[in-house]
């Protein structure tokens, strides 16, 4: 049995476009929720503060550091939510390709829809 059997060619090229889409949808997702993680940690950013026996210097010394790990932690935080969440993603979509491919293959077709993204 042919792919074609079951679907026209035209719908086997929309199907494989609609998985492509659900790639680059999938990639926009995980960088809004890595945004959107990225946005709470504005929140909880150092203020400066200055002790009462301590110099402008120093004070702006230990801010900075305290500012720079802040930072360091906040762009890890970030990267760590954008891998889990585009992994995952990835590996649902990419699922849903496997088992097209195996039918298409099944029936004597040729399926995949892959974007060189992953």
């Amino acid at each position: 049995m042919k792919t074609s059997t079951i679907l026209s060619d035209s719908e086997w090229h929309d199907l494989r476009s609609q998985i492509q889409e659900l790639f680059d949808i999938t990639l926009k997702y995980t960088e809004l929720v890595a945004r959107e993680s990225d946005r709470i940690w504005d929140k909880s950013r150092p203020e400066f503060h200055k002790k009462e026996n301590q110099s402008l210097d120093d004070a702006l010394g230990v801010y900075q550091e305290v500012l720079n790990q802040f930072h360091e932690e906040r762009k890890r935080a970030y990267l760590q939510t954008f891998n889990r969440v585009k992994a995952d993603s990835f590996d649902r979509v990419s699922r849903i390709e496997k088992y097209l491919e195996k039918i298409s293959d099944r029936i004597d077709g040729s399926f995949r829809a892959s974007t060189a993204k992953e």
